[in-house]
């Protein structure tokens, strides 16, 4: 689990490592986190706006969640429980709240065989901070 001080070090040692870019301040207003750089800002940080990332999201277990809706879609609570093999509902129910309320995922109530179940997907927002995640992990992990 990435914590929100471990991708400020990340992000520090790679601007440096690119650029020679000095990190002068760092703020952090508990939403973003702003770096007030002596030099230029690293293109990456330019382009794709990496730090409005929002930092809840960096759990694994939510990770898991927004890789398992970005490749099949909509599923239901069971088979995301047992795809990412979490060990109880209520921790499942406390991830998907965290990503509802950044409004990542959405759910849809539906009867299947008379049978009540809540499906989630990734909503457009979802979406689009999944791709700027894959965009910046491959960032990351080409300039090593």
């Amino acid at each position: 689990m990435l914590t929100t001080l471990q991708r400020i070090a990340d992000i520090k040692d790679h601007l440096a490592a690119k650029q020679g870019v000095i990190v002068s301040q760092v703020v952090d207003n508990s939403q973003n986190i702003e770096f007030v750089a002596d030099g230029s800002i690293d293109e990456i940080l330019k382009k794709e706006d990496f730090l409005k990332i929002p930092p809840q999201i960096f759990h694994p277990y939510r990770l898991m969640i927004l890789t398992a809706l970005r490749r099949f879609g909509a599923l239901d609570f069971p088979a995301l429980r047992d795809g990412i093999q979490i060990k109880s509902d209520g921790n499942l129910a406390n991830h998907l709240r965290v990503l509802e309320d950044l409004e990542l995922i959405e759910y849809k109530k539906e009867f299947v065989d008379r049978k009540p179940k809540t499906f989630y997907r990734l909503t457009p927002g979802g979406k689009e901070i999944f791709q700027s995640l894959l965009r910046h992990f491959k960032d990351f992990s080409s300039d090593v």
